[in-house]
């Protein structure tokens, strides 16, 4: 039951989920990077988890609207991203727009075209260097210019401060690429 709208995010590296939204609110995530690997073991749960339930019986739960922006949910799972119906069916608002997702398109209820406009399904986003946790995209990136311009009027900077284009397509994610920037040699 929360109104949260994180912009510039990144949320990596957790043993479960990312991000765990449950029993309604308001949540808009703006050019986020969400990236789940494990290597301490096995991660059965999704990058971002979205539950219309209570957590207890007997709790309030609220209409549950989300909504992500220019955002990336990648991880080693073969699904990051599972919405959680309070019922049979899932009643809350949802739309992913311009996004990178890796999604189970055939196996779930939520999957329509209309709700995620200009989004690229189970694409790698090729960041410069994952393992080292460096999620700049690099130079084949799929990220690179596919996001939508109409936030980069709200958010003109990446999370370092760089420049996202006012006129053209920005970058999907917390990064805007700089040209030069790759992988460092160890």
């Amino acid at each position: 039951n929360g109104n949260v709208e994180p912009a510039n995010c990144i949320f990596t590296q957790c043993g479960n989920y990312c991000i765990y939204l449950g029993a309604g609110g308001d949540y808009t995530f703006t050019n986020c990077t969400l990236f789940n690997t494990w290597d301490y073991g096995l991660r059965l749960s999704p990058a971002l988890l979205v539950t219309e339930k209570p957590e207890k019986p007997g709790v309030r739960v609220s209409q549950m609207d989300v909504n992500l922006n220019n955002s990336v949910i990648y991880g080693d799972n073969h699904s990051e991203l599972n919405i959680v119906p309070l019922n049979t069916i899932i009643t809350g608002n949802y739309y992913f727009d311009h996004c990178l997702i890796k999604l189970d398109t055939l196996n779930i209820a939520f999957w329509d075209n209309v709700k995620f406009p200009g989004t690229i399904i189970n694409k790698n986003p090729l960041f410069i260097d994952a393992t080292m946790w460096d999620l700049r995209p690099d130079t084949l990136s799929p990220l690179i210019n596919n996001g939508s311009p109409v936030f980069s009027a709200l958010y003109p900077t990446d999370i370092r401060g760089v420049s996202r284009p006012l006129y053209g397509n920005p970058d999907i994610g917390a990064f805007e690429r700089v040209p030069g920037e790759h992988k460092k040699e160890k």
